[in-house]
């Protein structure tokens, strides 16, 4: 696309990415509307007040996950297995979903995109290009190839939006393409 047209030049690309991006779903009314009973008021439950903002359940220890992503987080684990909200009506596969894309965006981690994607090729023994991504990503964020805070001038990002990456595997989800944008764009710039 556009079809029969001139393709669109790398900037034009980031401007629609950055847009759809921005269009999201926010999980502040759902919080609003299932969380904020218990967690609100002049004693909220574990001191958490969630009236107005996110900002409180950011900071928590509980958003933060390993290397399963945000499905690892504590409180999505306790959302998603029904324990909260303590109401006892367990959120949609929907709602889930608007919780664990907000909970990536907090904390980009696309390592297990690139487990799942890129260690078949970046990994073992002799490891393409010499780039081994079975343990951190320092290696990934220092090569060229990467623009910290610019996603969309990053030759990485590029290759996986075209489809030119992974060789000879599934192209990357929306989401996962989404997550590495987002962790690219999370990189403090070089000075």
């Amino acid at each position: 696309m556009p079809k029969g047209g001139t393709k669109l030049g790398d900037d034009d690309i980031a401007t629609i990415r950055d847009w759809i991006l921005s269009i999201r779903p926010d999980p502040r009314p759902l919080f609003a509307s299932r969380c904020v009973s218990c967690h609100s008021g002049p004693s909220p439950v574990g001191s958490l007040n969630l009236t107005g903002n996110l900002e409180a359940l950011a900071k928590l220890p509980e958003t933060k996950f390993g290397d399963e992503g945000a499905t690892s987080a504590v409180l999505y684990k306790r959302l998603a297995d029904g324990s909260m909200p303590k109401n006892g009506v367990k959120l949609t596969e929907d709602e889930l979903s608007y919780v664990k894309d907000w909970l990536n965006s907090l904390h980009p981690d696309p390592r297990p995109v690139f487990v799942a994607s890129c260690v078949k090729c970046h990994g073992g023994a002799t490891p393409a290009a010499g780039l081994d991504l079975t343990g951190d990503l320092n290696s990934l964020a220092g090569l060229k190839q990467v623009v910290k805070g610019k996603a969309g001038d990053s030759a990485l990002y590029k290759r996986i939006a075209d489809g030119t990456m992974p060789r000879g595997g599934q192209p990357l989800s929306d989401s996962e393409a989404g997550l590495v944008w987002d962790w690219i764009d999370s990189l403090t710039p070089r000075n």
